[in-house]
């Protein structure tokens, strides 16, 4: 994003565009406008149509169909030739004077000018936030990147050869990957087509089909993977890197160990947030204080969505019936049902199959032998303190020790002690 001090006349919107391009021929060429047609050599357009008149946002007008080295990033003027004109344009334009719509070309969701690039430049360096516009779409395979920029093409255009050769948009929305390293989308096609469908060869046999395929890894994989990259911050020590990015670099730690197969991906994470953080020491503090900052206005039904998207526990659980609670209940949650639980079970399971237990398991049996029950006991009961609150406190006088008994606990177990306990603070 482009931030200028409002309003700008030539001169200082000149000095502006010469800060940008300094006085070397490569930092002149890397700062001008994106042109559209330098794109379209790269990812060409698969259609054309008229999309008439309308009002378009000047934030998403980015380049020029022909007039790209006339200006720098934002439209700044480069040539010290155009101030006469341009000033005119300004006056005239600032003044109401000039009514005629500018005409545009949509291609990969920004704007490009085909006709009216001094308007363009007087509105975006004026805060002018919308201008009529006679417009035409161009249709693309894939979308432009975000903060897209004449540096980004080569991302554009490895975005592109992804989905041509994968098709996965036409299954997971693009709009649901954030990659800034064009090196990135190759892994990604790695990681689906390689890694994450090699997984079925070996544990079931054979692939599933393509939309199954990329379903389970978009469900159990990368949207989890998401949301705990999303709830711990992580893009704030990474500032040069984009959310799809730092999960490629979680999967590359995955694959780093020759026994893969049997880390758990709440372990992988959790060793991926401990070099996270101790490799970026100085850029710590700022993520501390976003996280601190954000939990103080997050509301109980966001804290709520973000548990449930963490461990997709609506997916794996489909009919439990999870009690509501605030911003603390759903942090208590997810330490006791994808840590202390999964620790409980991942010991038994290893023990008696050799193997680490599933995300499904861990939810359900979490849920089924100690949520559950101790539910059931709640409502039997008249009271007017919360469940949530109420378990928390049972589970630090007596529910921890059911996870360190050799004992095998069950439901059952789980009634009876919840009972008792109830029977003595709900007098």
């Amino acid at each position: 994003m482009v931030l200028y001090n409002y309003p700008m006349d030539f001169i200082q919107a000149y000095k502006a565009s010469r800060k940008k391009a300094g006085f070397l021929w490569f930092m002149f060429e890397s700062c001008c406008l994106i042109s559209l047609r330098e794109l379209l050599k790269v990812v060409p357009a698969t259609g054309e149509s008229s999309a008439g008149a309308m009002e378009v946002p000047v934030e998403r007008i980015i380049g020029s169909e022909n007039r790209s080295r006339d200006f720098a990033e934002g439209f700044l003027p480069l040539r010290s030739d155009m101030q006469q004109r341009w000033e005119n344009v300004r006056g005239r334009f600032l003044e109401g004077k000039i009514t005629k719509a500018i005409d545009l070309i949509e291609y990969g969701g920004c704007y490009f000018v085909r006709d009216g690039n001094h308007r363009v430049s007087v509105a975006k360096t004026n805060g002018i936030e919308f201008m009529t516009a006679n417009v035409r779409t161009m249709k693309t395979p894939v979308k432009l990147p975000g903060k897209m920029s004449r540096k980004r093409i080569p991302l554009y255009a490895a975005k592109a050869r992804f989905q041509a050769e994968t098709g996965v948009f036409d299954y997971i929305p693009e709009d649901d990957f954030f990659i800034a390293i064009p090196e990135n989308w190759v892994f990604l096609k790695k990681e689906i087509f390689e890694y994450n469908q090699g997984w079925y060869v070996r544990h079931q046999g054979r692939a599933p089909e393509k939309d199954v395929l990329l379903s389970n890894w978009n469900t159990y994989i990368y949207q989890t993977a998401m949301e705990f990259i999303r709830q711990n911050y992580l893009p704030f020590l990474f500032p040069n890197k984009e959310e799809t990015d730092i999960f490629c670099d979680l999967i590359r730690l995955w694959n780093s160990y020759p026994d893969h197969d049997s880390r758990w991906l709440m372990d992988v994470y959790n060793l991926y947030l401990k070099k996270a953080l101790g490799g970026n020491v100085l850029l710590r503090p700022f993520r501390a204080l976003k996280k601190a900052w954000d939990s103080l206005f997050i509301t109980d039904a966001e804290a709520r969505e973000s548990f449930l998207s963490l461990c997709n526990f609506n997916v794996f659980v489909p009919d439990a019936f999870l009690p509501e609670g605030g911003k603390r209940w759903y942090g208590f949650l997810s330490d006791f049902m994808l840590v202390e639980y999964c620790r409980h079970l991942r010991k038994k399971v290893l023990k008696d199959t050799n193997r680490l237990p599933r995300m499904d398991e861990v939810l359900s049996q979490s849920y089924g032998l100690l949520l559950k029950p101790a539910y059931d006991e709640y409502q039997s009961i008249e009271t007017k303190q919360p469940f949530s609150g109420l378990f928390m406190k049972w589970m630090k006088r007596c529910g921890r020790q059911f996870l360190h008994d050799e004992e095998k606990f069950t439901a059952e177990r789980t009634a009876d002690s919840f009972r008792a306990f109830l029977r003595g603070k709900c007098r």
